[in-house]
């Protein structure tokens, strides 16, 4: 059966995997701050907040390519970014 609900926490540790996943890459990690409209040393202060959890969330999710490789470099399903960004919103199950 296919996990289908995250603890608050559990969705936090799958959004940091995603901030250090685009961090591998420089490119990867320019792109969301251009597009975040974060500077260096604001996402250094910020790294943790629930909205930027939920920015790195929504990024990686608009691109099945950054999907599958957080999942391979997370070793997580797939479909557990989509999960973690649910319960970080306030929902229960997805």
């Amino acid at each position: 059966m296919k996990q289908s609900r995250l603890s608050e926490s559990e969705a936090e540790a799958v959004a940091a995997q995603g901030l250090l996943f685009l961090s591998e890459e420089t490119d990867r990690l320019e792109r969301f701050m251009a597009l975040s409209g974060l500077s260096v040393d604001e996402l250094r202060k910020t790294a943790y907040d629930r909205g930027i959890l939920t920015g790195i969330l929504e990024y990686v999710l608009s691109d099945d390519s950054l999907v599958l490789g957080l999942a391979e470099f997370a070793d997580i399903a797939p479909e557990t970014p989509a999960i973690a960004l649910y319960a970080l919103q306030g929902h229960q199950e997805y």
